[in-house]
């Protein structure tokens, strides 16, 4: 492609909107980018609201799933746990919106696999948290990226996949702590907590 050719992404006029939260009862904050350049409604950390029947209902449903072995034990889970609206994955896929058709359905983009924090999740009785944890920026950070074991996808998933800038992607250990305090204020809960970690971590070795 000639040098002297500029290329301009031309924004689009549908409203993006703000990642709404529909039919969840819970304290809703904004959260927005450091630079406040855009925001998303979510549930303030460890608001989410659970009727006193379905506590009851899902507390009989983990005893008996803990009188089964470990292994065979059907412990409810989430995939990428910390890849949270919550924490900021996804604040930005509203600004992808301006430039789809409304008219075709799959026409979207979702970076985030979890709408509520990890302590939500663990209140809603998740008791089986994946992190991903990747070395970057001279940290342990949770996000989407890493090595794909192709160039190609590797350069298509940083651009993409995680609706967040790189440098307000969550440290890490703040998720563990965080699942840590619901834990030491729930000592008779069992959790598993598994770090999913990359092929950019095993380089360190």
């Amino acid at each position: 492609m000639a040098y002297h050719l500029k290329i301009e992404r031309r924004p689009g006029k549908v409203h993006p909107g703000k990642n709404d939260l529909v039919d969840t009862d819970c304290k809703v904050v904004k959260k927005c980018s450091k630079d406040k350049s855009v925001c998303s409604q979510v549930c303030e950390r460890g608001s989410v609201v659970v009727p006193d029947w379905l506590q009851s209902t899902l507390a009989y449903r983990r005893n008996l799933a803990l009188k089964k072995p470990f292994c065979l034990a059907q412990i409810p889970a989430t995939h990428n746990s910390a890849i949270t609206l919550a924490d900021g994955f996804e604040n930005r896929d509203q600004l992808f919106y301006q430039n789809v058709d409304p008219r075709k359905t799959w026409s979207c983009l979702k970076t985030n696999n979890q709408v509520l924090s990890l302590t939500d999740q663990l209140i809603l009785s998740v008791r089986f948290l994946e992190i991903d944890t990747h070395f970057f920026l001279n940290d342990l950070r949770t996000g989407h990226c890493g090595s794909l074991n192709s160039t190609v996808l590797t350069e298509l998933s940083d651009a993409l996949v995680s609706g967040i800038k790189s440098s307000e992607q969550p440290l890490t250990k703040d998720g563990l702590k965080e699942a840590k305090v619901w834990i030491d204020a729930n000592p008779n809960e069992f959790v598993v907590v598994y770090l999913d970690t990359g092929a950019d971590i095993e380089r360190l070795n």
